[in-house]
């Protein structure tokens, strides 16, 4: 039996898992994001142990002794800075937090543009570990110098059970802070932002071993001391494993919290306009290659909360169906976050445009799919610009779940559509768990074993294809004509 855990935005997730992939049973808590300020993203770590290790007892009951491993996938970018018993000296700082915008500034003009991202094959971003870093250099430095460590939010949970302290690559790639060709820290652009170097752990790879499952970490989890505990890896690379994603030319759309559209290159892709992100992937020898919307499901969710709480999720979907492709010339730009790819842009703002009175509650439900859709597009029309040529597209995360987003999206980019109904992080990391305990020779035995197909495979219609590309560069003329007001508000008392 292998243990796939996953540390996400919304929640700590665990899969219990056969070595022929089946999922025996699977287990969900959720957390809060803490908002302390405008434009700031936080979470207690304490409540990431508490929830994953719940998890782990839930699926691990009654088959305890036969786990042979357990592997980890998180959310990227955040950081967790703890102190030499692995506490966390403040709360963690996600990929959500906006603060950082006069850090960026300051990294740029201190580092400059073109080395940063030489090094990183990044340009940094609020939200993404370097800047956070910088920002309490500046406003904390009191939690620096407390901090014997700094932890992405999956290596901390791990890091706690096991007592032994690292940073994988794939998320320690997303941080800003490596140098993503050589796999090692970017020491010289840390010591030019005079970050304290001893808080950097050593970097290994997704299937390494990282440790033993500690006695307290046994209570916690209702696993045996002493099981096997692996690295894992980032939740963008794990779930493009967990869905059998794993050869240049597959791409993934993935539409959890965020949004993301990648694939994978056997070299470090560097994108001249800062527009896409290069990472490690967390099979060694290989990177991905992405663009990221900050709000897909996250905006989906919004909605609902805010228009229609008593509703289920479902019920929006059916709704959503019955509007016509392009909502009837409604708009909305999924902002309400800010934005990645392709405008970087913090201070962008979600908005409603054109609505008149014959939009109605299904269009506006329909404007906010499409609307994630577009702007996942603009990632997709970058990956093919660099030169990968897409051989098939599979849909993951809970847009998969829809009946009505695998359409928009197939005919929105114009390829079939796979929606993937069982993969993962969860089951990407128990692959990889699997590979260091010796089950499989490598993580693509481990796909060909664990990750079966299965889904609806969503073909393009010519109309609502011919309906969408008409209108792609008007959802891009929004944002850009919108952009200095954007800017405006964001510093409006």
């Amino acid at each position: 039996m292998l243990i796939g855990v996953d540390i996400g935005t919304s929640g700590a997730k665990a899969i219990l898992m056969t070595e022929e992939g089946k999922i025996v049973r699977s287990h969900r808590e959720e957390y809060p994001i803490k908002t302390p300020h405008p434009g700031w993203a936080e979470q207690d770590p304490g409540l990431w142990l508490d929830k994953a290790s719940l998890c782990v007892a839930k699926v691990a009951a009654g088959d305890a002794a036969s786990v042979k491993g357990v592997a980890f996938s998180g959310q990227m970018h955040g950081i967790v800075l703890v102190d030499g018993e692995c506490r966390p000296v403040r709360n963690a700082i996600i990929w959500a937090d906006n603060r950082s915008r006069t850090q960026l500034e300051a990294i740029e003009s201190t580092v400059g543009a073109a080395e940063l991202c030489a090094v990183a094959l990044n340009r940094a971003a609020s939200g993404f570990g370097l800047p956070s870093l910088v920002w309490l250099r500046d406003n904390e430095p009191d939690a620096l110098d407390r901090a014997a460590c700094v932890l992405c939010p999956k290596d901390y949970v791990r890091a706690r059970l096991c007592a032994e302290m690292g940073q994988e690559a794939s998320d320690a790639s997303s941080t800003c802070c490596l140098d993503v060709k050589n796999v090692e820290w970017a020491w010289d652009i840390l010591r030019k932002l005079k970050l304290p170097e001893h808080i950097f752990p050593p970097v290994a790879r997704s299937h390494e071993l990282a440790g033993a499952l500690t006695a307290e970490g046994a209570e916690r989890c209702g696993l045996p001391a002493g099981t096997p505990l692996y690295f894992g890896g980032a939740d963008n690379g794990m779930a493009g494993i967990g869905s059998g994603i794993v050869e240049e030319g597959d791409i993934g759309v993935n539409i959890g919290t965020g949004g993301q559209v990648g694939t994978i290159a056997s070299t470090p892709y560097f994108d001249a306009e800062f527009r896409t992100s290069t990472f490690c992937h967390p099979i060694a020898g290989r990177w991905s290659l992405f663009g990221a919307t900050l709000a897909a499901g996250l905006s989906l969710k919004w909605y609902r909360e805010t228009f229609h709480r008593t509703r289920e999720f479902a019920d929006l979907d059916d709704m959503a169906a019955r509007a016509e492709p392009g909502s009837r010339d409604l708009f909305f730009l999924p902002y309400l976050a800010g934005e990645r790819t392709p405008w970087l842009d913090p201070a962008a703002r979600g908005v409603f445009w054109g609505m008149t009175l014959r939009h109605g509650e299904t269009e506006a439900i329909r404007a906010v799919l499409e609307g994630v859709a577009y702007a996942l597009d603009q990632s997709f029309q970058l990956i093919k610009a660099a030169g990968v040529v897409p051989r098939r597209m599979l849909s993951t995360g809970g847009g998969a779940k829809s009946s009505v987003w695998p359409q928009i999206q197939a005919d929105m980019f114009g390829m079939p559509v796979h929606a993937v109904s069982g993969g993962d992080a969860c089951v990407g990391a128990a692959i990889v768990a699997g590979v260091g305990a010796g089950m499989f020779k490598d993580v693509f035995e481990g796909c060909r074993a664990a990750v079966a197909p299965g889904g609806k495979i969503y073909e393009p219609n010519p109309e609502a294809q011919r309906i969408y590309a008409e209108r792609k560069s008007f959802f891009a003329d929004l944002y850009l004509k919108n952009r200095e007001l954007f800017a405006r508000i964001s510093v409006m008392p």
